[in-house]
This record gives structure tokens, sequence and C-alpha cells, in this order.
């Protein structure tokens, strides 16, 4: 099984590097934010190159949302496992 990794608020600059880094070394990542927009299309992006080692899920959330993260997780684990 694959490592997962839960990256919260981060859809451009350092942040999405970060994402496409984690996923080229093979990590599935789960990534929240805000900007529904860029984060789908990130994920479009990485599934449209030929590269892709590790897998990348988007999942729209406000982080001060907190009473929603329960949710969030759940969800990033039935799509992990």
């Amino acid at each position: 099984m694959k490592k997962i990794l839960f990256i919260t608020g981060w859809t451009s600059g350092m942040a999405k590097a970060t994402v496409l880094q984690a996923a080229d070394q093979w990590y599935n990542v789960a990534f929240v934010a805000r900007r529904k927009e860029k984060g789908e299309a990130l994920v479009a992006d990485y599934n449209s190159s030929e590269n892709k080692h590790g897998e990348i899920r988007y999942y729209p959330w406000d982080v001060t949302k907190f009473e929603q993260l329960e949710q969030i997780v759940n969800q990033v684990k039935k799509d992990f496992w």
C-alpha cells in the first residue's frame, strides 16, 4: 500500500509544487483547499501527464470549518483504502 499524504489549504505556488512532488515520489496525495477550480485543475493537469506515480485527489474544504474535518478524513480513507 502506498503512503498517503494529507495536505491542507494549498492549490498554488510552493504548495502546488509540494503536491506534485509528493505524487512524483509515489505518495497518494489527498489535499484540501477552498479554491475548488484550482484544486480540480491541479488534479486534471496531473492526470493528463504521462509520468504519474502516485494518485492525487482534491477535497473542497475551508480549514476554518473544523467541524467538517472528520467527514473529510472519512472520505479520504474510503477513497484510498
